[in-house]
């Protein structure tokens, strides 16, 4: 019996990034633990188990410390074969707790670094707290090589990472996603999906949109996602969003599908990735991506072929890269957009992490549990 625990901080994480994977963890013979904060449903399948341990996102030393003794007993009770735990705070409490109790195998699994865009005492304070997760670890699994190229080029590790196929935590569940019929009735329109925050770069969407407009002044801005109360928008960004006839919110949406179906292009003007899932999917419908050349983004589009890559923060290449999508017939982009989104299909993906952690295990010898 081969047996692995695997960490998120949250339970919308969990359940999105994880759970996809883990029948075919089950089917291989595994039993899987599943360590998240409270709020996910109790798991409905045998040899899965779901332990909550509350985490709290920020710093709080007081938490944190009752956080990792609840990790320790956990993993001091079952004995795990393999601990994979994602960052920040689950990476964290759980490559130290695996090392207390003892776990043969730590496998930090980076899905992103946000220090990349933070700056002075924040910064240094965040590589601090990611070197000590890598440094607990005994592997180190990354959603996309410029991430893997990123952590080395700062020092956070001498160690490689590894990188699954062509990247991703969890992969894009292709068959939920197709391209639809062009609409030529429908205007011209530019799509952005995800959180409503600075460092997912609004307010540069913003000022691109305007230049798009005064070529194109049909047309039209298609938002979806929640509002980040970390990083929270400008009044006028608000008030923007909120008055123009142009620019419509439709805030937190479920049918992500039908979302891709009314836009022209997605725009992705995020400050750094790990490997967005949502660029992915939107060439999974057909949609090209215009999005900065940074960490992350540049793995999830390919330049020319599925979309643009413009030199960060340059909002002038950003509109005009925008521009030329949308005056070239609607669907030009659809089949390389689709070809290239089979690369990260959740199959495939799910299939090389099953492969990977068996490595791992075999490397190591047999399994304690037998």
């Amino acid at each position: 019996m081969k047996r692995i625990v695997i960490g998120t901080t949250l339970a919308f994480a969990m359940e999105r990034r994880v759970l996809p994977q883990v029948p075919a963890l089950c089917a291989d013979g595994w039993v899987v633990d599943l360590v998240c904060s409270p709020g996910m449903p109790e798991v409905e399948r045998p040899n899965c188990t779901l332990r909550p341990i509350p985490m709290v996102r920020g710093m709080n030393p007081a938490a944190d410390r009752i956080a990792l003794r609840r990790w320790v007993d956990v993993l001091e009770e079952i004995r795990p074969d393999i601990v994979m735990a994602g960052n920040p705070k689950a990476g964290l409490l759980g490559m130290l707790a695996a090392k207390r109790a003892r776990v043969p195998i730590r496998v930090l699994h980076v899905k992103g670094s946000p220090w990349e865009t933070a700056t002075g005492a924040r910064r240094t304070a965040m590589k601090a707290v990611e070197r000590r997760a890598l440094s607990a670890s005994t592997d180190v699994l990354v959603v996309s090589s410029s991430l893997a190229e990123l952590l080395v080029k700062h020092g956070q590790t001498v160690r490689m990472p590894v990188v699954l196929g062509d990247g991703g935590s969890v992969g894009v569940d292709l068959s939920r996603f197709s391209p639809g019929r062009p609409d030529t009735r429908r205007p011209l329109t530019v799509g952005y999906l995800g959180r409503l925050a600075t460092d997912k770069g609004l307010g540069q969407l913003v000022r691109a949109f305007d230049l798009i407009q005064s070529r194109r002044p049909d047309a039209q801005l298609l938002l979806a996602g929640r509002l980040d109360d970390r990083q929270p928008l400008t009044p006028a960004i608000l008030d923007r969003l909120a008055s123009d006839t142009s620019i419509t919110w439709l805030g937190d949406i479920d049918d992500v599908p039908s979302f891709f179906g009314q836009v022209d292009v997605m725009a992705f003007p995020s400050s750094r990735e790990g490997l967005p899932n949502v660029v992915i999917e939107a060439a999974a419908s057909g949609v090209p991506t215009v999005g900065w050349d940074v960490t992350g983004v540049r793995d999830a589009v390919r330049h020319g072929v599925t979309g643009y890559l413009c030199p960060p923060f340059d909002v002038e290449a950003f509109a005009w890269r925008t521009l030329q999508i949308l005056e070239q017939p609607r669907g030009a982009y659809c089949d390389d957009c689709v070809t290239w989104a089979h690369r990260f299909d959740q199959r495939r993906l799910t299939r090389l992490t099953v492969e990977y952690l068996t490595g791992l295990l075999e490397r190591e010898g047999q399994p304690q549990h037998v």
